[in-house]
């Protein structure tokens, strides 16, 4: 895949709800997982995904998500991902485990996206906070999104959301919650 030369300029600037429909029209399905490969979010785009139960592995181990045969392909995204330093890597067909016998095959590529070891400036860190909080409180998390609100200024003491983002109906009061 060729690269965006400036894509900090590019696409830096994208709020949540972009960055949601970017990711929603590159796949079917994307994961968000912790450091430890537990899932923490899952965007399903088609409603037939929706239907097979994907929503329900959040907060499971994504090895425990798949079939025996596809563990050591997962194993491997996620050694993959936490080796290779921002470049995603190859792609791998994993197949899920459907409720009615019938697996679910779903290609896969792991990205690591680590706050603490690729964001040098607060500032940076701060703004993936807050897209972090912006997708779990669209995912009607607020509890989580709260605390990326929390991280969003421990990283950066001067964190504040715009007037706008601060108007949102999801997230503002949230935001806003915690400014009291």
């Amino acid at each position: 895949m060729a690269r965006i030369k400036d894509a900090k300029n590019t696409l830096g600037a994208l709020d949540a709800k972009s960055v949601t429909r970017l990711v929603g029209a590159a796949s079917d399905i994307a994961l968000v997982l912790d450091e430890a490969g537990t899932i923490i979010e899952v965007m399903a785009q088609r409603d037939e995904l929706v239907a097979r139960g994907v929503r329900g592995w959040l907060g499971r181990p994504w090895v425990q998500t798949v079939t025996i045969e596809s563990r050591q392909k997962v194993e491997a995204l996620l050694h993959e991902a936490q080796t290779a330093a921002d470049a995603a890597g190859r792609w791998r067909q994993v197949n899920h485990p459907g409720k009615d016998g019938d697996d679910l095959p779903v290609l896969y590529s792991a990205l690591r996206l680590a706050l603490d070891e690729g964001l040098q400036s607060a500032r940076d860190r701060a703004t993936a906070h807050k897209l972090l909080a912006f997708i779990t409180c669209t995912s009607d998390r607020l509890a989580d999104c709260q605390t990326q609100f929390r991280e969003a200024r421990a990283a950066d003491a001067s964190f504040a959301l715009s007037r706008s983002e601060a108007g949102h109906p999801v997230w503002g009061p949230v935001y806003k919650s915690l400014s009291q």
